[in-house]
């Protein structure tokens, strides 16, 4: 899994093509960037998670030789959940992010905010800890499957 984001990653040097700097200013060049980064890192799907990165996305998965979006296509009902982030201080770990992805209607559970990054929750953070991608045969089914990976999730918290 890459994370794109609009600001360079301190430690990405390291990240071994983890993270990719985008511009969400100039939406051609966001486009341009993702295509250079397939080369060296070939996507699976690209993923937008809010407004900026969604129209990214969107007009990414129609480049040539990008991947078009196949998260929950297949099944009539979808879902995105953003995972808050419980209490301030630094994450140490999480657990049971198999497990939150095991059940059949989960296409993927990412956690967007490393082991060592500085949490700190709303209304003075402004990101999520991170996403979680549902589908299924009915909205019912999404909703319950949404329940069983937010109680699989186990966080460790550092106070900061």
């Amino acid at each position: 899994m890459a994370e794109g984001s609009n600001q360079r990653q301190v430690l990405d040097q390291y990240s071994k093509g983890r993270p990719v700097t985008l511009d969400f200013n100039d939406v051609e060049r966001g486009i341009a960037q993702i295509e250079f980064y397939n080369r060296d890192f070939p996507l699976a799907a690209i993923v937008g998670v809010d407004d900026e990165t969604t129209l990214i996305a969107a007009k990414a998965s129609k480049a040539p030789g990008l991947p078009a979006p196949t998260i929950g296509l297949d099944r009539p009902a979808t879902g995105m959940m953003m995972i808050p982030i419980p209490a301030a201080g630094v994450l140490r770990h999480v657990a049971g992010i198999e497990a939150a992805r095991a059940p059949a209607n989960i296409d993927d559970v990412i956690i967007s905010i490393p082991i060592g990054g500085t949490l700190v929750p709303e209304p003075e953070g402004n990101r999520y800890l991170g996403f979680v991608f549902p589908s299924g045969d009915t909205p019912e089914a999404v909703e319950a499957a949404l329940r069983v990976v937010h109680n699989e999730l186990e966080l460790t918290i550092e106070p900061g």
